[in-house]
C-alpha cells in the first residue's frame, strides 16, 4: 500500500509541475477532479471563455463543474463522454461548445483529453483527466 500512497504522490507533484508549465501557454488547458470539478486550468483557458487572465480568476474557474461550461447543445456530448470515463473506454477528440463568461457569447472547440492514470483502475464514477482545447 506504501507504494500506492507514493505513486500517487509521485503523480500528484508530476501534474502540478505540468500546470505550472502550462500556466502561460498558449493552448487552454484544464484538469479536471473526479467529481468534473476543475482543479487546473491556465490563462489562456480563461482568455478562451472571455475571462480575466489571472490567478483569482483560476481560483474562480476551481469552484465550478466542467459540465457547466458547456452551452446546452453539447451537454449531451460531453453527457456521452463521461458515461464513456465512467466505464474507462478510451475517448477521442470532441467538439464542445462553451458559454464565455456572460453566459451569452459561445466558442466551439475540440477538446483533446486523457483520463489521469489511477492507482484504482477499477474505481467507480468519473476518473481525473486533463486536456487542451482547439478552436474549431
Amino acid at each position: 500500500m506504501a507504494e500506492t500512497v507514493g505513486g500517487e504522490i509521485e503523480l500528484r507533484e508530476a501534474f502540478e509541475r505540468v500546470a505550472e508549465v502550462m500556466k502561460s501557454a498558449p493552448t487552454p488547458y484544464t484538469r479536471l477532479g473526479d467529481d468534473d470539478k476543475i482543479r487546473e486550468a491556465n490563462f489562456a483557458f480563461c482568455r478562451l471563455l472571455g475571462r480575466a487572465e489571472t490567478d483569482e480568476e483560476v481560483e474562480r474557474l476551481k469552484k465550478i463543474k466542467f459540465r457547466e461550461l458547456c452551452a446546452p447543445e453539447s451537454v449531451g456530448t460531453y453527457d456521452d463522454v463521461e458515461h464513456k470515463r465512467k466505464n474507462h473506454e478510451p475517448v477521442k477528440p470532441y467538439p464542445l461548445t462553451l458559454l464565455t463568461k456572460n453566459g451569452t457569447a459561445k466558442v466551439m472547440v475540440v477538446v483533446h483529453s486523457a483520463a489521469v492514470p489511477s492507482a484504482s483502475p477499477g474505481q467507480a464514477g468519473l476518473p481525473e483527466t486533463f486536456g487542451i482545447m482547439l478552436l474549431q
